[in-house]
């Protein structure tokens, strides 16, 4: 009798049905309907209830006996005959729409059980032995940088640039909405004062986990160590990214590093430039409203600020600190001296090259007074004359006058602290090596300097004749000692037989 052969019937398209409101089916039932019925799903669920029937069977004959022969008959009612290996089925199954939107509302849910699967596998393997911990963990390591998780990577980020790219507003239509029901939803008052109430106990909170590590000296001793670990790692990761960049061409490395300036939006920094500057001006426009008479509200905070800050601070602690940096910066001075000293070479380099240095620094100083001197003659001298005319001279003035007082106070109380602090100059001036190099210098550029000393001298000397000239209306003592030396040093003397 012939049996005829039936054709396995399509799928009904279940998949469809995306909540429990149809006919009862719950959604992530229905998911695992569809997936349960791929070739690669049932591959792996034949494959793997079998070993766990055989693990739960354990040594027990009997149950041994029972496993064996129910998962030899689930793995043969997982199988089909049509299945063609290399066939992705399941691949096939997620590039339906119903499918995907399906998933895409499980998906939190789908999250949350991925996340406690992945916490409860961690700790399984955390009672395992070091060996067999090595084992699992190098497999799970190995399949996740197989290779394929830069093709997901990459094929996800096609979906979102192409989605991005339909629509410029997608990402932000689809964002926005969150961000305003977030920012509707939040009592920006109550999220102020919960700041407040962390800032009041965070002191307490602090002390109170630093009393809890500190109970542990050695763990506190490993957390500081790890700075090292991460500093000698980032340096290393520096040194080999820019190593291999490096390698390349000169041109293509220019070529790089200027499409990113070139891809720097210009304009828009110019006006955030803008913005920092308004906001400045509004500061002090507005600190001056208010203020209160003849001092702003921004002198007044930060004198406030600056007095609790300085009243807080430990003035023996930080000259301390400041003698300290001072002794290990000469420290360092020393060891770079002495590097110097034994490479000469270096030295010998940097006076050579020093001209690159000078030189662009002296062609922008020239730049500078070109572009002044180029300006309009009257409205330069009107800006000149307005920034002169408002210089504080008195200010100036009032300087030179305390110099000058604290000068004469030190000499009024030791008045062989400026001589002796001369003398031990002079005295370890080698006088001879001095002249030797004043006249040697006088000698190679007088004559060149020549023209300049007879366009200024004389001007010098007039100036100085006009300030010695006698006066009528005071008595001068200094000044008249002054002419007195000079007719004595320009009268001939007599010479006697």
């Amino acid at each position: 009798m012939h049996t005829e052969q039936q054709q396995p019937l399509p799928r009904q398209g279940i998949h469809k049905k995306k909540n429990s409101d149809n006919n009862g089916y719950d959604p992530i039932a229905l998911l695992l309907s569809e997936l349960i019925q791929t070739r690669e799903i049932r591959t792996i669920i034949g494959h793997a209830v079998p070993e766990v029937l055989n693990a739960w069977a354990d040594d027990n004959f009997a149950k041994k006996i029972t496993t064996r022969a129910i998962g030899k008959n689930i793995k043969n009612g997982l199988s089909r005959p049509e299945d063609v290996l290399g066939q992705g089925e399941l691949a096939k199954l997620f590039r339906n729409p119903d499918i995907i939107q399906n998933m895409a509302d499980q998906f939190p849910k789908m999250l949350d059980v991925l996340f406690d699967l992945a916490d409860e596998i961690g700790k399984g393997m955390e009672s395992l032995p070091s060996t067999e911990k090595q084992k699992v963990l190098g497999k799970l390591i190995s399949g996740i940088f197989s290779g394929r998780t830069g093709k997901v990577i990459t094929t996800w980020a096609r979906v979102i640039s192409g989605t991005q790219s339909g629509s410029s507003n997608f990402l932000k239509e689809n964002i926005e909405p969150g961000v305003t029901k977030w920012i509707e939803n939040t009592d920006f008052g109550e999220l102020k004062e919960l700041l407040n109430y962390a800032s009041d106990i965070s002191g307490e909170t602090i002390k109170m986990i630093n009393d809890a590590i500190w109970k542990y000296p050695a763990k506190v001793v490993l957390l500081v160590s790890f700075l090292p670990t991460i500093a000698n790692i980032l340096v290393k990761t520096i040194n080999e990214c820019v190593g291999r960049f490096n390698n390349l061409a000169p041109d293509l490395v220019a070529d790089v590093v200027l499409s990113c300036l070139r891809d720097i939006d210009a304009k828009n920094l110019g006006q955030t430039v803008n913005e920092l500057a308004e906001l400045i001006r509004k500061l002090d426009t507005g600190s001056s409203l208010i203020g209160d008479s003849g001092s702003s509200g921004l002198n007044r905070d930060i004198s406030g600020f600056l007095d609790d800050f300085s009243s807080a601070v430990q003035i023996e602690k930080l000259f301390r600190a400041r003698e300290g940096l001072a002794s290990g910066k000469e420290t360092v001075s020393a060891k770079i001296f002495k590097i110097l000293k034994d490479n000469p070479q270096i030295i010998l380099e940097s006076i050579g090259r020093s001209q690159f240095l000078y030189n662009p620094a002296i062609k922008n100083i020239s730049r500078k007074a070109a572009l002044v001197c180029d300006l309009p003659e009257k409205e330069t001298s009107d800006a000149f004359s307005k920034t002169l005319s408002q210089l504080d001279f008195a200010e100036i003035a009032e300087i030179v006058n305390l110099t000058s007082l604290l000068i004469n106070r030190i000499r009024k109380n030791n008045r062989k602290l400026l001589p002796s602090m001369i003398s031990q100059v002079v005295d370890s001036i080698d006088l001879y090596e001095v002249e030797d190099a004043v006249s040697g210098i006088i000698g190679d550029i007088g004559q060149s300097l020549k023209p300049l000393g007879r366009v200024v001298l004389p001007h010098l000397v007039t100036l100085a004749c006009d300030w010695l000239s006698p006066d009528e209306n005071k008595e001068e003592p200094a000044i008249e000692n002054a002419r007195e030396a000079i007719c004595a040093l320009l009268q001939p003397k007599e010479v006697q037989l």
